[in-house]
């Protein structure tokens, strides 16, 4: 008898830590969006994937940190990689493997062609 509870609460358990899981999994993906929004860039596939983890204090207490992996395009030409580090719920790092977007590359994503002049001139 003692067998069977002791099955049936470590299946609960185990649920529940998929369950969790996946919320932290969906929060990193709305991350990543939005991250992706405001640099102008395009999150290839739709998705995240777990890709590290670490066990840090926070307050004096252990907590998990989740590393999330995703790839963006800047021109649908390329792929580049991010992470983010989730801890609780919260973005708590990122890390962007592509270049930085200037605001004119944002407004107009089709504007390929860069003027070597003026980008000159802005830098000076």
């Amino acid at each position: 008898m003692i067998n069977e509870w002791l099955f049936l609460l470590g299946l609960m358990a185990a649920i529940g830590l998929w369950l969790a899981a996946m919320r932290n999994r969906e929060r990193a993906l709305h991350a990543a969006r939005g991250i992706c929004k405001t640099q102008g860039v395009q999150l290839l596939d739709e998705s995240v994937g777990l890709s590290g983890l670490r066990l840090r204090r926070h307050d004096g207490l252990p907590q998990w940190m989740l590393r999330y992996a995703f790839e963006v395009s800047l021109d649908g030409q390329d792929r580049h990689t991010g992470h983010l580090w989730m801890a609780g719920g919260r973005v708590t790092g990122l890390h962007t493997g592509w270049p930085q977007r200037t605001l004119e590359e944002v407004a107009d994503p089709d504007h390929a062609v860069v003027d070597l002049l003026q980008r000159a001139r802005r830098l000076h």
